[in-house]
């Protein structure tokens, strides 16, 4: 499905759940005044920084029980206005000092059942509002 195409025709639209589509990556979305988006109980193995450009005003990012190994932080200097995120239930192996450094407004995160992670550095959560 061309996602870019098929919500052209609602720049307004605010909440989006697309959880439980079977989607393997973030689809290129242009909704300049989404603030939830739902991608929970899919595939996405990455998360590709291009994906966040066209959603400025993003509040709640939710990728839940999907399958990244890893922390996409390169996608998160896109996202400024990012409150609330769930990355729980992911096979993520390491959480570093980068992984949520650019989040300055999240107020809230989510990393329960991580059964797989190996490694977390010191200073991981220090730029976080506590």
């Amino acid at each position: 499905a061309n996602f870019r195409e098929l919500f052209s025709f609602t720049p307004q639209l605010r909440r989006l759940d697309l959880s439980s589509v079977s989607l393997t990556s973030v689809p290129p979305l242009a909704i300049p005044y989404l603030v939830h988006l739902n991608l929970t109980n899919n595939l996405i193995q990455d998360v590709n920084p291009a994906s966040a450009d066209g959603l400025p005003r993003l509040r709640t990012l939710l990728l839940r029980a999907n399958h990244l190994p890893s922390i996409p932080n390169q996608a998160w200097y896109r996202l400024p206005l990012l409150k609330e995120l769930d990355l729980s239930l992911n096979p993520i192996k390491e959480i570093t000092n980068s992984s949520f450094s650019s989040l300055r407004r999240l107020d809230s995160l989510r990393l329960t059942e991580l059964s797989e992670l190996e490694r977390v550095e010191s200073g991981s959560f220090s730029g976080l509002r506590s």
